[in-house]
């Protein structure tokens, strides 16, 4: 909820001037399950946030005591929904020169075309090809750093985790070894927990999973899959090689016994495919991980975080103002799971059967527990 200006410096100056209440320090809200949905307002534990009830402003040089109750946004503990007064932590606006270089470098007709797209519901890129590049130079260009060096290609993913974690440096982010991670392969967690980043809350000993070192049942061959997928094979055929065809999944050559000699024992979990049909939207294939095991045996160290009801609506209740002065809006990274590359000696544990023939899932795919881990990517961003 921050203010820019053309020239990309940050706009702090005026959040006195009354646009937003302190919150009290007290007051809890409604708490929060895995999928981020508001528990027991409905049920009289705990009321919504009134959008229109004013307050005192907060004050500047106090973002201490304004930020003791951090409203989530997605972005983990360092991060908060609210930047009326902007935390300690950004204050030196580490990215001014960033967003400079990018105001320079945008397309003049770069909002005319974020509305048209908006209107018209197409999925056409906002840039051509050239246009990212420069200004994927222009940013290079405001961090100082080696274009080539920044904007090398990784297999398997679209992202320059070079330039990202360029990025994160300068940002100096709590998980600024990500990139060097996820450039070679998200870890599923199956072999070995997935160290804390230090980004989300502790996971509590009850929370835990399993883990294949730790004695968890043995990974399962599943021969099946779900009734979704067992009723129309076709559908699902065509579904799989859409994937083949994206570079997210590849079929097995040699079968099972080609699977079975290369990955030792317990390195392979063969999932369950199955198909989520949506009224309006393309049919979506799942690969259920946890019918063969390797979901519950992955482990973590930490516990992702989402934002509800409750955090929307104590943000905008700091402000003061009314609905009419808010637009709304989110915006959704299509397919991110799949951007991101699983590490290459965990793929065994992302293998499906279809009709006989066998396919592993190159990449984070629908339906496997450490998927949203390879979302930190764009946490920080």
């Amino acid at each position: 909820m921050g203010q820019g200006r053309g020239d990309g410096e940050l706009l702090t100056e005026g959040t006195a001037a009354g646009k937003g209440p302190r919150p009290s320090t007290t007051e809890a809200g409604p708490s929060s399950d895995d999928f981020g949905e508001t528990k027991g307002a409905a049920a009289g534990k705990g009321a919504w946030p009134s959008t229109t009830q004013a307050a005192p402003p907060p004050c500047r040089g106090d973002d201490g005591k304004y930020h003791v109750i951090a409203l989530k946004d997605g972005g983990g503990l360092p991060s908060t929904l609210d930047w009326q007064v902007p935390p300690a932590s950004a204050v030196g606006d580490p990215l001014q020169a960033v967003r400079q270089a990018l105001w320079k470098a945008l397309p003049q007709d770069s909002l005319a075309r974020m509305k048209s797209v908006m209107h018209s519901g197409t999925v056409a890129p906002f840039f051509q090809t050239i246009e990212v590049e420069t200004l994927q130079r222009a940013i290079c260009g405001a961090l100082d750093i080696d274009p080539v060096w920044a904007l090398q290609d990784f297999e398997l993913t679209p992202y320059k985790f070079h330039l990202l974690s360029a990025v994160a440096l300068r940002m100096g982010d709590i998980d600024a070894g990500l990139c060097d991670t996820l450039k070679v392969g998200a870890p599923t967690g199956v072999r070995e927990r997935i160290p804390p980043s230090g980004v989300w809350p502790p996971l509590l000993q009850a929370e835990e999973g399993g883990g294949v070192e730790e004695g968890h049942p043995t990974m399962l061959c599943c021969d099946q899959n779900h009734a979704s997928a067992e009723r129309e094979p076709e559908r699902v055929q065509r579904l799989v090689q859409q994937e083949i065809e994206a570079g997210y999944m590849v079929r097995v050559e040699g079968g099972l016994s080609a699977l079975q000699q290369r990955f030792k024992e317990n390195a392979l979990a063969i999932g369950k495919l199955g198909v989520v049909e949506q009224a309006g939207k393309d049919d979506r294939l799942i690969g259920d991980s946890k019918a063969s095991q390797a979901s519950p045996s992955a482990k973590f160290s930490e516990r992702t975080e989402l934002p509800s009801l409750y955090h929307f609506g104590a943000a905008l209740r700091r402000t003061g103002a009314s609905h009419e002065d808010w637009c709304l809006f989110s915006i959704d990274v299509k397919g991110a799971h799949k951007s991101i590359r699983t590490a290459p000696e965990d793929v065994g544990f992302a293998t499906f059967q279809l009709q006989g023939d066998y396919y592993i899932y190159l990449v984070n795919h629908f339906g496997a527990a450490w998927s949203p881990i390879g979302g930190r990517a764009c946490r920080p961003y």
